[in-house]
């Protein structure tokens, strides 16, 4: 008897099915069913459908499988998907078992079987507490783990919008020490350039002339400096720097550095050394950035030492890389300002009333610029090393950014 139960339900599949989707559509407590269509609705119906008359004919302990179990789950995480509330998951699935339950006693009140009936229903009321167990189980992991996910983007968009204030504040705090160095510099520079002017106009001695004129053209180059300086960091600012690729041989690029730094080394009694590796070819790259940062670290080295050497020399590194390496005997640098080199207008000892701060971190944008990195080793009074790893033909390596690191 159980078999024609099962057979009778199997033949009303369409009548049943057409019977619960209108009972939910219906139904004003299933709102989100009203958005969904037919086939989205059905959603697990025929497999459900189709374990129950398997279950209907099996033992009351087989009814729970692993297979109805799995119907269950996915139909909660369909439900979850399509927009629905548990209490409408619950309230649908209800429906359904109360149309199925309403067949089973037709068909046992048709066929006079009383003890087919409570059989019937028992198994029946089994199998969907297994369906909606395992629906809701499913239906609040579904849930938990969307809140989970939205805490976790909430999260991250709020330590984004932190971020993003820290870099405004830090972006303006690095303007006003920008503006603040300028009007030092400026005012300085300047102030000695009135001065002579008024000592040039008021002097009669030729010596007296020419001592103030040399004061004049000091202060001018200071002036012109403080310009070059101040276009180099408002286009790595604007991302304006360009690449322009040229071979370059390195024992004609570190005579040309020497001479041009030989003079002011030997106004502090230092010697200068530039040295090219014999093994290395020609490089191909940007020169007019390359000696960019060369100017720079040299500069930095003959400024920062009072007696003794400053060399300069290259070497090959790994392969299709080679090193371009500053040394000085200067005051080297402690493990404080070890930390800010590389940090917009850091100045240090002496010096940090003189310039803007602003050499270090163009050498390190250009560096990264030409695909190269600049480190260092340096201890308080023991003098600095600066190394500038870079490409042999910067052409063979990927486009590297030109966006500012500021």
């Amino acid at each position: 008897m159980c078999h024609r139960l099962a057979d009778r339900l199997d033949a009303d599949r369409y009548e049943i099915m057409t019977e619960w989707i209108h009972a939910v559509r219906e139904d004003k407590r299933i709102p989100a069913a009203d958005s969904l269509t037919l086939s989205m609705l059905q959603d697990h119906f025929p497999e459900m459908f189709a374990e129950l008359v398997t279950a209907l004919v099996q033992a009351p302990a087989a009814v729970n499988t692993p297979e109805t179990q799995k119907t269950g789950r996915e139909h909660g995480k369909t439900r979850w998907r399509n927009g629905y509330r548990l209490d409408e998951v619950l309230r649908e699935l209800a429906r359904v078992r109360e149309i199925v339950l309403k067949r089973i006693r037709a068909f046992c009140q048709e066929t006079n079987s009383p003890e087919l009936r409570e059989a019937a229903e028992e198994k029946s009321r089994l199998f969907f507490d297994t369906i909606v167990a395992a629906s809701a189980r499913q239906f609040m992991q579904e849930q938990q783990a969307e809140v989970l996910l939205r805490s976790r983007q909430l999260h991250h968009a709020y330590e984004q919008v932190q971020a993003a204030t820290e870099q405004l504040r830090s972006v303006a705090q690095s303007r006003l020490r920008l503006l603040r160095g300028v009007s030092h510099e400026l005012r300085n520079a300047l102030q000695a350039v009135g001065l002579a002017t008024e000592a040039l106009i008021e002097g009669d001695a030729v010596e007296s002339r020419q001592s103030i004129t040399a004061d004049l053209s000091v202060s001018a180059g200071r002036l012109q400096r403080l310009l070059d300086r101040l276009q180099e960091f408002s286009a790595i600012l604007a991302g304006e720097t360009r690449l322009k690729l040229e071979p370059i041989e390195l024992s004609v690029f570190l005579d040309r550095l020497q001479q041009d730094h030989l003079a002011a080394a030997r106004n502090k009694g230092l010697e200068l050394n530039c040295t090219a590796a014999g093994d290395l070819p020609a490089v191909k790259m940007d020169g007019a950035k390359l000696r960019q940062i060369a100017d720079i670290l040299l500069s930095n080295a003959i400024l920062y030492t009072d007696h003794g050497t400053v060399q300069v020399r290259t070497t090959r590194d790994e392969p299709g890389r080679w090193i371009l390496r500053v040394e000085d005997t200067g005051v080297g640098i402690d493990e404080i300002n070890s930390r800010l080199v590389f940090s917009e207008f850091h100045r240090r000892g002496p010096f940090e009333n003189q310039g803007l701060g602003l050499g270090l971190v163009i050498a390190r944008h250009l560096a990264h610029l030409l695909d190269g990195e600049i480190t260092f080793r340096s201890a308080a009074g023991e003098g600095s090393s600066f190394q500038v790893n870079l490409p042999i033909d910067l052409s063979s390596v990927g486009p590297t950014s030109a966006a500012p690191e500021v």
